[in-house]
């Protein structure tokens, strides 16, 4: 079930911050269900004592509820998390606190903790019908948030003393965010519990946020992107309905590229095979330059030996294009790319025959058959 524009953003991060409150967050144990009805969920005063997502595990059904708001009475929700228990204090959303004194009364205080923090997302329209589905990539830094007041290491490693055991270290808290969000990739159909609605969770970079000696707080960070899949619906008065979608399934490597370049790039052949011999075809193949698809039918090479030749694909008339092979010295910087062309891998001879044949382009090959992934 794809997600909607009006709330695909607050679906997605609230679906991160459930998924690591019930993996990593501090919980009570009760027998069963009758002590969970009998949990007290308000204070003195009749306010909530329960937070949004505190989880409670029953030790009779070996799962956890947690706790949902509905209306100000609130429910106990059945999940599919076995944990029997957690350590941090609080998982929080950022919500874009500037004033130090805020930012520290409202996330540090609370140690070890989490804060989810979003950062960016994109459209990419995946449908022939405009308009109609996108990929949906939505980009967060998770914050990893703890304390040690010992005088070495401890606040970044963790410490052997058991007094410290709720306090494992930032180094810990981001293995244990790593591999909460890395398993929902498992859970094909119900990623993060969205149903359908998430595709991939992919883990990024990792980088020191702040750190204060002084105080012994550390916090470490972890990129996270989730790719979603946003449909918008037909309304009453459109006439064009979406019936069906098939995607086709590329495999695509970047081979060193920041990012995949639509308009260049090799879509299948071209590989110049490993042999005995300095003489060889490579394979026929197709590729894209400058948003143009060129067909490639090579022709015998003669390779120099114990050399490195870079392959450049040159287009000709109408939609053929030509390989040029430029030899250097090994391990010696590469030579400029042909004018107008794109440079597509780097030969490696010896005295005796080619080598490796490693590609610098970026390549997109079809990768099994189209399947329907809507309805």
């Amino acid at each position: 079930m794809a997600l909607s524009f009006r709330t695909a953003l607050a679906d997605i991060e609230a679906a991160i911050v459930r998924t690591l409150r019930l993996a990593l967050l501090d919980r009570q144990v009760v027998a069963d269900l009758a002590a969970l009805r009998a949990f007290p969920v308000l204070g003195d005063s009749g306010t909530p004592s329960v937070t949004e997502g505190t989880p409670i595990y029953v030790t009779s059904r070996g799962a956890c509820w947690q706790w949902s708001r509905s209306g100000t009475a609130g429910r106990w929700l059945l999940t599919d998390s076995r944990a029997a228990s957690g350590y941090l204090r609080a998982v929080n959303y950022w919500q874009g606190e500037t004033e130090k004194a805020e930012f520290q009364a409202r996330i540090l205080a609370e140690r070890p903790s989490l804060a989810v923090v979003w950062e960016s997302s994109d459209n990419t329209a995946q449908s022939t019908v405009p308009g109609a589905i996108y990929d949906y990539q939505c980009r967060f830094t998770v914050w990893c948030i703890d304390e040690n007041l010992r005088p070495d290491y401890e606040v970044m490693q963790g410490s052997g003393y058991a007094a410290d055991a709720d306090h494992p270290g930032v180094i810990a808290m981001l293995g244990d965010v790593k591999k909460a969000l890395a398993d929902q990739n498992k859970r094909q159909g119900n990623i993060l519990g969205l149903g359908g609605g998430a595709k991939l969770v992919i883990l990024g970079a990792e980088d020191m946020e702040d750190a204060s000696l002084a105080e012994r707080v550390m916090i470490l960070s972890l990129g996270v992107t989730v790719v979603g899949s946003v449909e918008n619906p037909d309304d009453d008065d459109e006439h064009q309905a979406i019936t069906s979608v098939f995607v086709e399934p590329d495999l695509t490597e970047l081979h060193g590229a920041d990012g995949f370049d639509p308009g260049n790039y090799v879509i299948s052949g071209l590989q110049v095979v490993p042999q005995a011999g300095l003489t060889a075809t490579p394979r026929p193949g197709r590729a894209v330059i400058g948003g143009v698809a060129y067909d490639v039918t090579p022709t015998a090479a003669s390779f120099t030996a114990n050399r490195d030749t870079y392959v450049d694909l040159v287009p000709a008339d109408g939609r053929r294009a030509a390989l040029v092979f430029i030899p250097v010295s090994r391990n010696y910087e590469a030579p400029s790319v042909t004018n107008g062309a794109l440079r597509i891998a780097r030969v490696v001879t010896d005295s005796l025959g080619i080598v490796a044949c490693d590609f610098l382009a970026i390549t997109s090959n079809k990768f099994g058959d189209a399947f329907q992934v809507l309805p």
